[in-house]
């Protein structure tokens, strides 16, 4: 073909299959609906639904729950964040192959009461979920993940991001001006950002504001398209 379009240039980068051909390559990154995912939401809605308690500090994961996702090493991660944190509940959104692997961790960890697992969701309750969250993680340990679209809905929806530094992953807050980035698959790290946002609310306040106004210049659907 005579052009080939990647979500970011740093995953053409790195790509296998495309560095031999990076100059066929046109960079359209993903688009958000930023009516639909916007700060102002009620932020009670999920957790009533889920028995949260609005105390806690709500960490969020949404995804498909395959091994390149890292969600194994978040749960890893809670015991350490709730010796930081001590009213904090990790909400996990999304189903697939390590449901029960995820599970049984946490079980072994003696989290399971700091943890939900809301399986699968329909979409129109997506906006409220981010909206009752204090930080997005997004663990990813693998390539496999190209962008992760699910950090434009929760930095359109004014939530502070942590996630890895995979390329494609990165780019999408290349600055950090919204994100914190941490190694893949390093526990450690991905505690200490997630105890960072959690526990000083301007900043996590003003991450979120800047994550709005990334989102709002690069990628809302007139932006892209």
């Amino acid at each position: 073909s005579d052009t080939i379009i990647t979500t970011t240039q740093s995953y053409a980068d790195n790509s296998r299959l495309l560095k031999s051909c990076l100059s066929k390559v046109k960079v359209i990154p993903n688009g958000i609906d930023c009516d639909l995912f916007k700060p102002g939401l009620d932020t009670n809605l999920i957790r009533k639904k889920y028995s949260i308690s609005s105390f806690d500090k709500l960490i969020l994961f949404v995804g498909c729950l395959e091994h390149y996702k890292g969600c194994e090493y978040l749960v890893r991660a809670l015991p350490i964040i709730a010796e930081g944190i001590e009213q904090v509940h990790l909400l996990i959104v999304g189903s697939g192959p390590q449901s029960v692997f995820l599970r049984q961790i946490a079980a072994a960890l003696h989290i399971e009461d700091k943890i939900t697992f809301a399986g699968y969701v329909e979409d129109d309750e997506l906006p409220y979920i981010y909206a009752s969250a204090d930080v997005f993680v997004l663990p990813s340990v693998s390539c496999y993940e190209g962008f992760g679209i699910v950090q434009l809905e929760a930095l359109s929806s004014g939530k502070p991001v942590v996630t890895t530094t995979l390329p494609g992953v990165r780019e999408v807050d290349s600055d950090g001006v919204a994100t914190l980035h941490v190694p893949p698959g390093d526990i450690t790290e991905l505690s200490l950002a997630a105890m960072k946002i959690l526990s000083d609310a301007s900043l996590a306040q003003w991450m979120g504001q800047r994550g709005r106004e990334l989102v709002l210049e690069q990628y809302s659907w007139p932006k892209v398209v």
